[in-house]
């Protein structure tokens, strides 16, 4: 797995999740938690959006 930026990214840290080894910048409860973190800015993108066109 690569580290840096590229292992914040949601793939790569749904896969740290998913394997019981890990070789990246990330633990085994970092890439859960980055997973998540993504799934929350999404929703808050979602939220967001529609409030931003009705203005």
């Amino acid at each position: 797995m690569s580290s840096g930026v590229a292992g914040l990214l949601p793939d790569r840290a749904g896969q740290v999740a998913l394997h019981s080894t890990w070789d990246g910048s990330l633990g085994p409860w970092d890439g859960p938690a980055v997973a998540t973190l993504w799934a929350a800015a999404a929703l808050l993108a979602g939220a967001w959006s529609p409030h931003r066109r009705d203005v």
